[in-house]
């Protein structure tokens, strides 16, 4: 996977010359491309402004590569950890309330609505939410290639995990809701989310991804098991 971002002075690049990096990678062999909505780093992984986004993603479209996305809503998330720093709130679960669900959808909608529009095959790197694979079947029945999949540990991890572990249970997005774990699993089980991995893991000793259940869940798709210990 290669991970694109816009070069120049003014952080973005001519026309010409996204069609000539983007065709570039993918004549040299890369498989995907991804790109965010968030800036965690202005070199390694800015945010990509919604012009460029949409220009990278019909040049990405004409190589019929698939393109990855974060998606995280970076005004919102920029406001909410302003104002929590302003009340004196750093705490913990602060990570997670800086970051709600609506981050998540606000972000999918604007990168499914550009996959609608340019043909470009947009996957989310990594759903916290049922809602993202809901969104996602919505737009596939619209006729655009859209997708998702989760981490493993928004199908184990909770609200009270990152209480618990503080730091080393910091991940992007955050951990949910026990109640929205239990809805991960369920999407999980119907197919909604085609698969899973980690990544951005938790520091070490974060315990075991293990869960209580009578019977395991159904695999989501070919190739992919789930289970619930």
């Amino acid at each position: 996977m290669s991970t694109w971002r816009s070069t120049g002075p003014s952080g973005r690049t001519s026309g010409g010359a996204l069609a000539e990096d983007i065709a570039g990678l993918a004549a040299a062999g890369a498989c995907a491309f991804k790109l965010s909505t968030y800036e965690y780093d202005a070199v390694r992984f800015p945010r990509i402004d919604h012009p460029t986004m949409l220009a990278a993603f019909r040049e990405i479209a004409r190589t019929g590569l698939m393109c990855a996305i974060h998606n995280e809503d970076q005004e919102m998330v920029v406001r909410l950890t302003a104002e929590a720093k302003a009340a004196g709130r750093t705490d913990p679960i602060m990570h997670c309330r800086t970051r709600p669900p609506l981050v998540e959808s606000m972000a999918d909608l604007e990168i499914f609505e550009m996959a609608r529009e340019t043909g470009c095959h947009v996957h989310i790197a990594h759903s916290s939410l049922a809602r993202g694979f809901e969104l996602a079947a919505l737009f596939r029945a619209q006729g655009a290639k859209t997708s998702g999949e989760a981490c493993i540990q928004y199908l184990c991890m909770t609200e009270a995990d990152l209480i618990r572990l503080e730091g080393f249970g910091k991940c992007n997005p955050p951990f949910r809701t026990a109640e929205e774990v239990e809805r991960m699993w369920a999407a999980f089980a119907a197919g909604a989310s085609p698969m899973s991995r980690p990544t951005t893991r938790p520091g070490r000793g974060s315990g075991r991804c293990t869960r209580a259940t009578s019977s395991p869940p159904a695999p989501a798709s070919p190739g992919c098991r789930a289970s619930r210990r």
